[in-house]
């Protein structure tokens, strides 16, 4: 008997001692793992919201009384430590109960928490701006990159747009496929643009058919390097050449006026003028026009010969 009188004063002064890291008033503030608790509610140690041993998954509700009408009446839940800072994650709604949700930090323990990232009720993400206009909104000083989406015809779809003092620059995908940077949102005004296929186009959103590369514009550059796969017309110097003889030539232009083998006016206004094959065929009509001078020069010779020499 004394035994068993014994266990139970024991098992009631255990309970007691474990009783007192908590405390339950029937006012004022409640501890849990603490028996003065510096706010209405606190815990210390680990907490659970639902169950550990199923799926089952529970909430915390930081609920609001009536209808806020700016941030003032926010929700917090914030992360702190001991002369070291805080981080919040702050929630509130607007005047039309529309919602918002925001990340705070601080970079020392003697600041306080500014926002550094927003979600706007529309969806949009704005870091550095609590006004984000585009579906993400990065504003650094004055350097601002924004993803924006768009649906008019002739505009980006989805373009990452960089905008300073200076202006803005848009790059994203348009209606067509095509991989696009340009000064507008706007596709039929881009300035540069690669299609799925691989082809360039730069101050046009016009490409012909057959090429992969087309610019409106001027082009400067240091050097341009051609490669050909036909001959090289070295072979005018080869024996056995035909050389059209100059009757012949004065009457192609007489009829055509153009150089034979050479393009007119008409076929470069329309087609363009490959640069490789027109380097070629004036070679081709250089090298013909030595032969001719050297012809020529000959006859001249042979005819100082047969008159004899100057009488002075």
């Amino acid at each position: 008997m004394r035994k068993a009188i014994l266990f139970f004063v024991l098992l009631f002064a255990g309970s007691m001692a474990k009783a007192q890291t908590n405390t339950f008033p029937t006012s004022g503030s409640v501890g849990i793992g603490t028996t003065s608790p510096s706010a209405l509610f606190e815990v210390r140690g680990n907490a659970y919201f639902g169950s550990k041993a199923d799926s089952a998954s529970g909430k915390l509700v930081l609920q609001s009384s009536g209808v806020p009408a700016s941030s003032n009446n926010r929700r917090d839940i914030s992360f702190e430590f001991q002369s070291a800072g805080s981080a919040v994650i702050r929630s509130y709604r607007g005047s039309s109960s529309d919602t918002y949700l925001q990340f705070l930090t601080s970079p020392t323990s003697s600041t306080t928490p500014s926002v550094r990232m927003h979600v706007h009720n529309n969806g949009r993400v704005g870091i550095g701006t609590t006004s984000p206009g585009a579906r993400f909104h990065l504003i650094s000083a004055d350097q601002i990159v924004s993803l924006i989406e768009r649906s008019g015809a002739g505009d980006l779809n989805v373009a990452v747009q960089y905008k300073n003092s200076a202006g803005s620059i848009y790059a994203g995908k348009g209606p067509a496929g095509n991989f696009c940077i340009a000064s507008t949102n706007n596709l039929t005004t881009s300035n540069f643009q690669v299609t799925p296929a691989g082809e360039l186009l730069l101050g046009t959103s016009t490409l012909p058919a057959g090429y992969k590369l087309a610019v409106k514009g001027n082009m400067i550059a240091e050097k341009v390097v051609v490669k050909l796969n036909a001959n090289w017309p070295d072979y005018v110097f080869k024996k056995g050449y035909h050389l059209r003889p100059l009757d012949e030539v004065e009457d192609f232009i007489r009829a055509n006026s153009h150089l034979p083998e050479v393009p007119s006016a008409a076929e470069v206004e329309k087609d363009g003028q490959d640069l490789a094959e027109m380097n070629k065929v004036l070679l081709k009509k250089v090298e013909e026009l030595t032969l001719y001078i050297i012809e020529q020069d000959k006859r001249i010779s042979n005819l100082e010969k047969s008159v004899g020499p100057e009488k002075k």
